[in-house]
This record gives structure tokens, C-alpha cells and sequence, in this order.
């Protein structure tokens, strides 16, 4: 069963990246902030507020790949960035409905949107955007099926990881915060009742410290 669900997820995730990418744009696109974006990835330098460092990070890598022009590198990230994020909703969508189909199909109608399938195609913030903010959720839900309030460290520190990269990435990230919020909720009272403040001002901390981190070290 696992074996079957995990094929059905990474069937999505190339299927979707393999359609994507003979429309990914050959050069700089029209849309929006794409032209800039591929320049501050190409020269490793920063864009309009808030800089946007994870993403300038990773155009920059791409601007290495050895194919295509510097702009068709970059656009191309925007779509692995999209097909891992259509993996992710398959996932999470089969984790609330434990149906295959239910994921299957969710994930697909997002990934033929116009938008986002728009967005997969060009240099832009808002894929990096979409896919952090898709794993917060699922580990939101690994952590609200958790049976105990003894909750993994590795997952809490991951989640503050992911929270901090969105802070730094997009101020849009905000809107997932109720879901984080929700989750931990259960463990913050938990604690807050044994008295260990500590804990949980290392919890809150955690994305601050990483939000800050990013933005240091691309200074």
C-alpha cells in the first residue's frame, strides 16, 4: 500500500514536470518581476524588498546548469519548484482522505490551473513561495496526528526551519500561520502548564533565528 501510494505521488511529480518543461519560457518572460529576477540570480545580487535571498540562491545554481540560455535555467526552476509542490498537495490530500484518487486528482487540478501551471513556467518568487508554505501544512498535519504531545524534536525544528525560509522568502507565508498556530497549539498549552517557558521561547525563536540567519549570510 505504501509502496503503491509513494509510485502514485512520484508518477505526479514527473508526469507534471515532463508537461511543463517543453513550455518552460526560452528567455527572460513578460511577467511581472521575472526579468529582474534571473539578473539577481545571474550576478548573485538582490532584488526589490525583501531581497527574496533562498530564491536568488537557488537561480543562481540553476544559472550553472549547462544548458539552455541563463534565462531558460531560471524559469526552469520555477517548475521543479511547482512539480514538487503538486507532489506535496497529492500528499497531503492522501493523507486527510487516505483515497489515492482524491490525491491524484486535487493535485492535478492545481497543477493545470492557469496560474500556478503560468507560474511554473516563468522566473518568479511565488513557486518557492507555494511549496514552502505546502510543507508547512503537511507537517502541521504529521504534527496534529500525533497521539502523544511528545512531538518530534527533528519535526519541530524542521517546521521552524521552513517558517523561518518562508519569513525570508515571501511576507505572504503569514497566511499559514493560523495552520502552524493550530497545531502546535495542544503542545504550547502542554508545556505552558509543566512551566517550560524556555521550550517554548525556543519554539517561537526558531524562525526568527533562521529568518535572520538567511538574511546574513546573503547579505
Amino acid at each position: 500500500m505504501i509502496r503503491r501510494n509513494i509510485f502514485w505521488g512520484l508518477a505526479i511529480f514527473i508526469g507534471v514536470f515532463l508537461i511543463y518543461l517543453p513550455m518552460v519560457a526560452p528567455s527572460v518572460a513578460p511577467q511581472a518581476d521575472s526579468g529582474e529576477l534571473v539578473t539577481v540570480g545571474y550576478f548573485w545580487s538582490i532584488a526589490h524588498p525583501p531581497g527574496y535571498p533562498i530564491y536568488t540562491f537557488l537561480a543562481h545554481l540553476f544559472t550553472k546548469l549547462p544548458w539552455g540560455e541563463v534565462a531558460w535555467r531560471v524559469n526552469l526552476l520555477s517548475t521543479l519548484l511547482h512539480s514538487l509542490t503538486v507532489f506535496v498537495i497529492y500528499l497531503i490530500v492522501l493523507r486527510i482522505t487516505k483515497s489515492v484518487l482524491a490525491g491524484v486528482v486535487s493535485s492535478l487540478i492545481l497543477a493545470f490551473s492557469y496560474t500556478f501551471w503560468l507560474y511554473g513556467l516563468v522566473a518568479e518568487v511565488f513557486p518557492l513561495n507555494n511549496l514552502l508554505s505546502v510543507l508547512i501544512v503537511y507537517l502541521c498535519i504529521l504534527i496534529s496526528e500525533k497521539k502523544s504531545l511528545l512531538v518530534s524534536g527533528k519535526i519541530l525544528g524542521f517546521l521552524g526551519l521552513l517558517v523561518g525560509l518562508g519569513m525570508s522568502n515571501h511576507h505572504t507565508i503569514v497566511l499559514v500561520l493560523p495552520v502552524v498556530a493550530y497545531a502546535l497549539y495542544p503542545l504550547i498549552w502542554y508545556q505552558f502548564k509543566k512551566g517550560n517557558y524556555f521550550f517554548l521561547i525556543g519554539q517561537f525563536i526558531k524562525p526568527i533565528f533562521f529568518w535572520e540567519l538567511v538574511l546574513c549570510l546573503t547579505d
